[in-house]
């Protein structure tokens, strides 16, 4: 018995030794606080792939291009799709900045009812930027300078911030709003002219209250990389360079700057509390990229969407001639959040450098776009694949609703399912 015990202990005791020098398996994420930040590290998703979150293959709801209903009805047919929003009871708000109106469609994808024309008065739009939901089925809408407010009906509620109102000297941009409907934005009207060379603008940061009576700054944040002459207010852009993105949760506020996958979590009273990081390897720049980027520069019309003149073309070879690259191209594109409080951070392209000319527009690109989905602590939960030519506008909790555009490049609403196993 005494050297059966012992041959067991001894057993025992060299498993242990083996497993101790193992290495041991990666964590999907580590945490550390770093002077009262809480950095969140992620190697890989927690969530297993046969966990993984995705698209439906086909729409649950197509308004427009392809649409049964958009045969010869003016209402379905859309340009310069700008801002999404779902209501409560199923209803979608669309903002058409080409007609200067906000459309609401039922859950059908049947057109209901509109709001709005072009105009600087109440009710009226001047340039739909943005349509967003907030509590109550109240609708915020952004247009060229300033924020109204409307029901779910579409009934004018008061304005918002704006260009000169209750004092304001200058109107901050929203890039999110938080649940108080204020709203956050980067302030880039610094009239100081920079020295000359190549940096990155440093701005500030500003929560400026839903009518626009109070505005407080929370800090310094990096918003674009430029080469600046000296002598003018806006410098020459870094081709492929980051830039500062913007996102909220309604509590919380996102800033990432895509120099390195990394998005810093903010309070609304100016506090970095938490720092969230995916393992990443930047890719260099490269020719095939500077060329690609070179051939549609060339092949940019002129302003009236006609091919460029000859003078204007001799302009575009003179700026690809002097263009300055970034080094590596970013870390991610885009940030958003979804309405359970999510962080989406889309996969950078290169293709998203190569814009269509003319009117501001939301883009989209001829390929499946990624996104990395972490939840409010922090957490890579899933990456989920997004259909070619779509970008999302408001994402929820079972649906993804977005502008789609086909081959023609004809523009759409589509809503496709998220799918949770």
């Amino acid at each position: 018995m005494a050297m059966t015990r012992g041959l067991l202990l001894g057993t025992l005791c060299s498993l242990s030794a083996l497993m101790a020098s193992l290495p041991l398996p990666l964590a999907s994420q580590a945490t550390r606080d770093s002077a009262g930040v809480q950095i969140v590290l992620n190697e890989r998703p927690s969530l297993s792939a046969a966990k993984a979150w995705r698209v439906s293959p086909v729409p649950v709801l197509s308004i427009g291009a392809g649409s049964p209903l958009a045969a010869g009805d003016s209402l379905y047919e859309f340009y310069l799709l700008y801002g999404m929003a779902k209501l409560s009871d199923g209803r979608i708000a669309v903002g058409v900045q080409s007609t200067h109106t906000v459309r609401i469609f039922d859950a059908k994808g049947k057109f209901v009812s509109s709001f709005g024309r072009n105009g600087k008065g109440p009710g009226e739009f001047r340039q739909i930027m943005g349509v967003h939901h907030t509590r109550g089925d109240t609708l915020v809408v952004t247009d060229l300078g300033e924020l109204e407010w409307y029901s779910g009906a579409g009934k004018f509620i008061r304005p918002g911030a704006g260009d000169g109102r209750n004092g304001s000297e200058r109107f901050i941009w929203p890039g999110a709003f938080l649940v108080d409907g204020s709203h956050v934005g980067v302030d880039r009207n610094d009239p100081e002219v920079p020295a000359a060379g190549r940096r990155i603008e440093m701005v500030n940061m500003i929560v400026v209250e839903g009518d626009g009576a109070r505005r407080k700054t929370l800090g310094r944040v990096a918003t674009a990389e430029a080469v600046y002459s000296g002598k003018d207010r806006w410098g020459r852009p870094v081709e492929y360079a980051p830039y500062g993105r913007l996102a909220s949760d309604g509590r919380h506020i996102y800033h990432g700057y895509a120099s390195t996958y990394r998005i810093d979590q903010w309070t609304a009273e100016g506090k970095v509390v938490r720092s969230i990081r995916r393992a990443f390897t930047p890719v260099p720049m490269n020719d095939a990229v500077k060329a690609e980027f070179a051939k549609h520069r060339l092949s940019m019309p002129g302003e009236d969407g006609r091919p460029a003149s000859p003078e204007l073309k001799a302009l575009f070879e003179k700026n690809l001639k002097n263009a300055v690259y970034a080094p590596t191209l970013p870390a991610f594109h885009e940030i958003r959040t979804d309405r359970t409080g999510n962080l989406w951070v889309q996969h950078y392209d290169p293709l998203m450098a190569l814009y269509t000319p003319g009117p501001v527009r939301v883009q989209t690109i001829a390929k499946p776009t990624r996104w990395d989905v972490f939840d409010a602590n922090g957490r890579w939960l899933t990456t989920v694949e997004l259909p070619a030519r779509f970008t999302p506008q408001e994402i929820g909790a079972d649906y993804v609703l977005g502008v789609a555009r086909n081959e023609d490049d004809e523009e759409g609403v589509r809503m496709y399912r998220l799918v949770k196993p």
